[in-house]
């Protein structure tokens, strides 16, 4: 395994250089408390994991009382196309919060974005309209778009049929791994422990 070299500036020339490699590429990245470059801390898939529990566990609670409301997945899962032979070697987090909420699902909707935000996420993008992008015929749809550095959560309220539902899908970034990379489900996916041979809790 090659050693990546320390990032330590000794002339004005260089640091500048570092700064500029560190803002095109990310390479380093300066400790304001000693004034040096230090090689940025790059995130795992397991902390993405981490990350996902910790943001998706408590929000079925919060919906309003008759909601069917649950995570649905929470599972890494490859990036690949399905006949890839080797779909371990890059992958993404994804986790899935949604079900039915008969009452005050427009209220729902809120509270998760509020969660999202108080979570460190940013809004980025509200959308609303009909489902069908025209005479609405096929029910209401709002979207909200967040972000927190390498995650990115989506909020959906929809209307159809006079059934109200409500999703947050939120997920990390791609990231490549080497062939004897095992993927994962959380103990919080509904599917964990269940038959698989793509998952060491299925086998």
């Amino acid at each position: 395994m090659t050693t990546r070299p320390q990032c330590r500036p000794r002339t004005l020339g260089v640091a500048i250089a570092a700064l500029l490699t560190t803002t095109l590429i990310g390479g380093c990245s300066m400790d304001s408390t000693t004034g040096e470059t230090t090689p940025d801390a790059v995130s795992t898939a397991s902390d993405h994991q981490h990350a996902l529990e910790e943001l998706l566990s408590p929000l079925p609670d919060l919906a309003p009382e008759g909601s069917q409301v649950q995570i649905t997945q929470l599972r890494e899962t490859t990036c690949l196309r399905p006949e890839a032979e080797a779909p371990q070697t890059e992958t993404s987090w994804v986790g899935v919060v949604s079900g039915a909420v008969p009452s005050g699902a427009a209220g729902y909707q809120s509270q998760l974005v509020q969660q999202l935000e108080e979570a460190g996420f940013e809004v980025r993008n509200t959308v609303a309209g009909p489902t069908d992008g025209g005479s609405g015929q096929n029910g209401d749809l709002t979207t909200t778009y967040t972000r927190r550095g390498e995650l990115s959560a989506v909020v959906t309220h929809s209307l159809s049929g006079g059934t109200d539902q409500v999703e947050l899908l939120a997920k990390s970034p791609c990231q490549p791994h080497p062939e004897d990379h095992q993927m994962l489900r959380s103990e919080l996916d509904p599917e964990y422990g269940l038959s698989s041979s793509l998952y060491p809790d299925g086998r």
